[in-house]
């Protein structure tokens, strides 16, 4: 049920039983708050215009000799919420021999605080036995990817890691890799929303 509905439902519950409503139906309120924090009927609107005021850019570079780069442990200071991303791949030198890179050559890791992984593939996409990698043009959908993953911790952080599709590096000519982050600040009432675990 979409979430005006959900509200509307409840209006109308209120207005009808007045307060004796949230007495009898206790999780009336929460359900919709829930589901308030968990609403994308308008997130498509910020495939025109991320309301992200904030960006991020972690720039890197795999070379073909590398299996994997990560790029510096990325601190944000405080609370956010990155609400899309943006990756693209720029091959560093033309050699008809090596496969030029393209977002579908290259492979994405990203961790919250060194410890929760925020991408998580599954199936044979690779020979590389790693199934916490995802292929970077997963984030591309030709506007930024929206993910709205909400970071409340005080300082929190993030670690980004590439690496080649192949399990053959040599195949590939270097690339400069690059994903941006579009983000936003939490207000001090949506921190208080979410748990900090």
């Amino acid at each position: 049920m979409r979430l005006a509905d959900r509200f509307l439902n409840f209006a109308a519950r209120l207005k009808k039983n007045g307060a004796s409503f949230l007495d009898s139906e206790p999780d009336a309120l929460p359900s919709l708050v829930r589901a308030a924090r968990h609403d994308v009927d308008e997130m498509a609107a910020a495939l025109y215009a991320p309301i992200a005021p904030e960006t991020w850019s972690i720039p890197v570079q795999l070379a073909a000799a590398d299996p994997e780069v990560s790029a510096p442990n990325l601190r944000f200071g405080r609370p956010l919420v990155i609400v899309a991303m943006r990756p693209s791949v720029i091959p560093v030198e033309f050699n008809p021999d090596l496969r030029t890179p393209t977002l579908d050559d290259l492979m994405v890791r990203i961790t919250v605080e060194n410890e929760r992984s925020i991408t998580q593939g599954t199936g044979a996409l690779t020979t590389v036995q790693n199934n916490q990698y995802v292929v970077l043009a997963d984030f591309n959908v030709d506007t930024p990817r929206l993910v709205m993953r909400y970071l409340p911790q005080p300082d929190p952080s993030l670690q980004i890691s590439f690496r080649w599709r192949l399990a053959d590096p040599s195949a590939y000519a270097t690339a400069d890799i690059k994903l941006d982050l579009f983000t936003r600040y939490l207000s001090r009432e949506e921190i208080a929303q979410y748990p900090q675990s």
